[in-house]
């Protein structure tokens, strides 16, 4: 049966119903409906209440708390990356192997008659020297037993250029062997160091057979860790020699304590550089670019900053430990660490600082007590001690009174010639540079016996 026909009540009170669920559907879920406004307003809060999480984690990390997520971005945001470890670094001192010349035959060849050969061989490389700083190389032609003029065996090599007296004179002769750069080293606390450049061992200072500690009178070269991280950090003599025995080099050994080697920075401590890095960033002090630079490259001693040539540089004076400049592969990595931390808006510009060589020349007359020789080591020691480019002031004159004085009161030396004491004047030193000890020249009144030699110093 078919149903009965609607009233129109009936047929109104539907339209109505029907009217408002599509009124309903537009409002809540059409293109401009309140359920989609709702969902708006519900991915704001949800997006307001995560960063509000992330906001709280990184700052309870950075004010102390243990909370470890988001410390790297907190880190980041302060311009204070997290430290990783570094590498220490050492001076280590190399001893050539040498002997005393008794005598020497020149004819075609000169034969070398000396104490000891049981070191050298055919095809050696060999310096002679003598106390009166007379030195030259040249290479073993033969090696000959007991043939000696006081019966002793000979080392021969070609002729001679000097002359030397061994009767009057003390005469070595010195084993040169070349180390390599990247040979490596043992140390007594279980690390291992690398050479980082050549060296060649026998080039030492002709005045001494390399058996004293003192910086000034060894070959030397810097020496990197193998392995990052304190562990690296050693006390002195803690070197015990090559990890390939090297039979053509007597001794190694590091006079000083390592430098640098560092573990990764800790949390806390991560916390501390990055809440106070900030504040030191913001001046740009001598102090501020010297600790930045050291931290970015161990091996630097010193800095300067000096007047900008343009406009946001930051330009700097650079002196490494060797006393010298930075090789251009340094030069270029310690630029790029020191403008990745620099101050917004500047850009840090190295260069080499520069020294003023302080060289002195003097003819003394000895109370006999001690040799030109010990009279020469003694000066040349305190004169490298107070002429210190770690110590000096930028910019101050040498005083010429204060180079006698060091002389008249060196022990063994009687009486000096201060009118022909060089240098003449006070030695001037620019505002921008520093004194450097380069070489002392002694002459004996009575015997006329001088020596002369250059200084290399590092530190």
């Amino acid at each position: 049966m078919a149903p009965p026909p609607k009233s129109r009540r009936q047929l109104l009170a539907e339209s109505i119903r029907r009217f408002v669920v599509a009124q309903d559907r537009i409002n809540y879920f059409g293109e401009n409906s309140v359920g989609r406004a709702f969902m708006g307003v519900v991915a704001a809060i949800g997006e307001s209440g995560q960063q509000a999480l992330n906001t709280l984690q990184r700052r309870r990390s950075l004010l102390g708390g243990t909370w470890e997520t988001g410390l790297a971005d907190t880190l980041e945001e302060y311009g204070a990356p997290r430290r990783g470890a570094s590498r220490s670094m050492v001076l280590a001192c190399l001893q050539p192997w040498f002997t005393a010349v008794t005598a020497i035959t020149n004819a075609a060849t000169s034969k070398i008659e000396v104490f000891d050969s049981s070191h050298f061989a055919v095809s050696d490389s060999v310096r002679i020297r003598s106390t009166s700083v007379l030195t030259e190389i040249r290479t073993v032609i033969a090696i000959t037993t007991g043939t000696g003029p006081n019966g002793g065996n000979e080392i021969e090599v070609a002729l001679l250029s000097n002359s030397y007296n061994p009767v009057t004179q003390n005469v070595a002769l010195l084993l040169r062997k070349t180390i390599p750069t990247d040979t490596v080293i043992s140390t007594s606390v279980g690390v291992r160091l690398q050479t980082i450049a050549p060296v060649t061992v026998g080039d030492s200072n002709p005045i001494f057979n390399g058996e004293t500690t003192a910086l000034a009178v060894l070959d030397k070269v810097w020496c990197e860790c193998t392995t990052a991280g304190a562990r690296g950090q050693f006390g002195a003599f803690s070197i015990t020699g090559f990890l390939v025995a090297e039979p053509k080099v007597r001794g190694i050994f590091n006079p000083e304590s390592s430098i640098g080697g560092l573990d990764e920075a800790s949390a806390s401590q991560a916390k501390y550089e990055a809440a106070y890095f900030p504040a030191i960033q913001n001046v740009t002090t001598q102090a501020s670019v010297l600790a930045l630079a050291k931290a970015g490259n161990p091996r630097v001693m010193r800095t300067l900053v000096v007047a900008p040539t343009e406009l946001r540089t930051v330009n700097v004076l650079v002196l490494t430990a060797q006393v010298g400049p930075l090789s251009s592969t340094d030069r270029t990595t310690l630029t790029a660490y020191m403008n990745q931390r620099a101050r917004y808006n500047e850009v840090f510009s190295l260069a080499d600082m520069t020294l003023t060589a302080v060289a002195v020349q003097a003819t003394v007359t000895l109370d006999g007590s001690v040799t030109l020789t010990d009279v020469w080591r003694a000066a040349a020691s305190r004169y490298a001690t107070t002429i210190d480019p770690r110590t000096a002031e930028y910019g101050a004159a040498v005083q010429r009174a204060d180079l006698i004085t060091i002389l008249n009161t060196t022990p063994g030396v009687e009486d000096m010639n201060s009118t022909t004491f060089l240098p003449a004047t006070d030695v001037a030193v620019s505002s921008t540079s520093l004194p450097y000890f380069v070489s002392l020249s002694l002459r004996d009144a009575t015997t006329g016996q001088t020596i002369n030699d250059v200084i290399a110093v590092s530190y």
